[in-house]
């Protein structure tokens, strides 16, 4: 497990579970710890999901101008997950009434 570290002091899990903490991860540290099969894996549930029909899908929204972005997103009802994509930012929510903030992904989507 990786551990928010504040100078000399360290989250306990404990402490992290009863947070809504955000962990900064550099593409070094995710590379390290998913290798291409393992992220293949992980997609295998949604894959599944897509399938069955219980996905829901954003008609994408935006760039109809020079110099602005565009937003597109979905969801998994089963999985209770929902992203947003706006450029090079990915927020991904859960699903519950509180709307969770679990990541924000940034980098090349190209």
């Amino acid at each position: 497990m990786i551990k928010p570290n504040c100078g000399k002091h360290s989250a306990s899990e404990a402490e992290l579970e009863r947070s809504n903490l955000t962990l900064i991860l550099s593409a070094d540290i995710v590379n390290s710890l998913m290798d291409p099969r393992k992220a293949m894996e992980a997609l295998r549930p949604l894959m599944v999901e897509e399938a069955a029909g219980s996905t829901f899908h954003m008609p994408p929204f935006g760039a109809s101008r020079i110099n602005t972005f565009r937003v597109i997103g979905g969801g998994l009802q089963g999985m209770g997950r929902m992203g947003l994509r706006s450029g090079e930012a990915v927020l991904l929510f859960d699903t519950t009434p509180q709307r969770n903030l679990l990541a924000v992904v940034g980098g090349d989507m190209g």
